[in-house]
């Protein structure tokens, strides 16, 4: 994994995100393991994509109580419900 200050997307968002900008970035096409994905620059919304004949739930609920509906290819066990601070 490259660290935080020689990855790209993370030098680029860090300074949007400072001027109020919502940063979206890939995921890429690889992690160090499955299910897992490389771009986790902090404060940035990672997104992927997939192929599937069918779609799963995938809420996420915010901190203020909020919840974004969304979907998800994967439709294994749920994540641990505090998993991003």
């Amino acid at each position: 994994m490259i660290p935080y200050y020689l990855e790209s997307i993370a030098i680029g968002s860090s300074g949007a995100i400072d001027r109020g900008a919502f940063v979206s970035a890939s995921a890429g096409n690889g992690g160090p393991n499955g299910l897992t994905v490389t771009k986790i620059a902090p404060c940035v919304t990672t997104v992927g994509a997939g192929t599937l004949d069918r779609d799963f739930p995938a809420n996420v609920k915010l901190g203020n109580g909020k919840v974004i509906p969304g979907m998800s290819v994967y439709g294994g066990p749920g994540l641990q419900v505090n998993c991003i601070p």
